[in-house]
């Protein structure tokens, strides 16, 4: 979404002051050397832990051999159990569950309070992306585009849009790479820009026109693009079907700054080939093809992908392995009949955001956050949504 009068919005995080070069640099050096401190302290704490062991074992053995007295077994303390009310961080996430609610980004267990109410917001494994502006923002404006990594706040570029339509900029699902829209205020076409997260810093500039005027995926070492208004499909064929049999798709390697041109079908057979690639039928087609926005509808406890009509659900499965994709959520735990995957936290766990919607809308309003393993299918309840409260999250903005 994006975002409407953005008269008072910020052209700069409220941390980036004077210099933008010489402070983005002073903010850069900074994350490195709390990433240092945080390695650091990590390993002192388990230097600590095996020395606390090492004389734990010494003081158990040197007790046996004084004293033959009953070992007193401590009471164990109850590990407390998360209520629904709270986000529980998974530490083995590569993705913490990430959203927002007004000016505060929830990032894992950390908030962080940026200022202004947050339009869009995407994670990649360093951070958060995102763009934020005054509430009622409606116009189709151009906007900073700023990221944090949970300890500060940096501009990273400008993109143009507003809540209500799209700011352009996407993140590889596994991994560093963004990627955004840069249009100039000229009206003319712009650039790409293919931006690293682990290192803060801009990779290259793509031409627009070399490009194509869409994106498609976005991957570490690969991003690909085509232009939407080439590709002719029947009425019947879905997009990614006529992308995959009937198109041309710019590729950029990321590594060489090359782009060069390569089929649908290649396009297709790579994206299939990595992880966090999600498959099905659509419109009655006889293969199937990729869904990078999944809406889930209930059935019960079941989850069954929303195939645009009611009884048109359908099995989803995964592309690198061909292992069918059945979730359950824990009976009761949610009215909503819609669920909407929108973020993945690994390789095998998702977060589904639920929420209520006749028109197929996946604009987030309230809702219940589960997260999912996808190899065993179990869901659990996250995060319990309050009535009235307007949720921006991953993939639904």
């Amino acid at each position: 979404m994006n975002g409407a009068d953005l008269r008072s919005l910020a052209a700069r995080a409220s941390t980036v002051e004077g210099r933008p070069a010489e402070r983005l640099a002073e903010v850069h050096a900074r994350i490195r050397a709390a990433r240092r401190r945080r390695t650091a302290a990590a390993t002192a704490g388990a230097g600590a832990l095996v020395l606390a062991l090492l004389l734990g074992v010494s003081m158990l053995t040197g007790s046996a051999d004084r004293s033959q007295e009953p070992v007193q077994t401590p009471t164990p303390t109850p590990t407390p159990t998360p209520t629904p009310t709270s986000v529980v961080d998974n530490p083995d996430s590569v993705r913490p569950l990430t959203y927002a609610v007004g000016a505060t980004i929830h990032y894992g267990e950390q908030t962080i309070d940026v200022g202004d109410f947050v339009h869009f917001l995407d994670v990649t494994d360093n951070g958060v992306v995102f763009v934020s502006g005054r509430p009622k923002w409606r116009q189709h404006e151009q906007a900073a585009l700023r990221f944090t990594d949970g300890s500060t706040v940096v501009q990273i570029g400008t993109v143009t849009g507003s809540p209500s339509t799209s700011f352009g900029v996407v993140s590889s699902v596994a991994g560093s790479i963004l990627v955004w829209d840069e249009d100039p205020s000229d009206g003319d076409r712009g650039d790409y820009v293919v931006f690293d997260t682990e290192e803060m810093r801009v990779l290259s500039r793509v031409p627009q026109s070399a490009a194509g005027d869409q994106v498609l995926s976005v991957h570490d070492d690969a991003v690909y693009w085509v232009y939407r208004n080439e590709v002719v499909c029947e009425e019947v064929v879905s997009f990614p079907a006529c992308v995959r049999d009937r198109t041309v798709v710019q590729r950029y390697d990321v590594a060489t700054g090359a782009l060069t041109q390569v089929s649908g079908a290649s396009y297709d057979r790579d994206r299939r080939s990595r992880p966090r690639t999600i498959v099905g039928p659509l419109y009655g087609e006889s293969d199937t093809v990729i869904h990078d926005n999944l809406v889930f509808i209930r059935h019960g406890r079941q989850l069954l992908a929303d195939g645009g009509e009611p009884g048109a659900e359908y099995d989803v499965k995964l592309a690198r392995t061909g292992a069918r994709i059945r979730l359950r959520i824990p009976l009761g735990s949610t009215d909503a009949q819609r669920i909407a995957l929108a973020q993945w936290l690994d390789d095998d766990r998702v977060v589904l955001f639920a929420y209520e919607g006749d028109g197929g809308s996946e604009i987030p309003d309230e809702g219940d956050f589960f997260s999912c393993d996808i190899s065993s299918g179990y869901c659990r309840l996250e995060m319990r949504g309050e009535p009235g409260i307007g949720y921006q999250v991953p993939t639904l903005d």
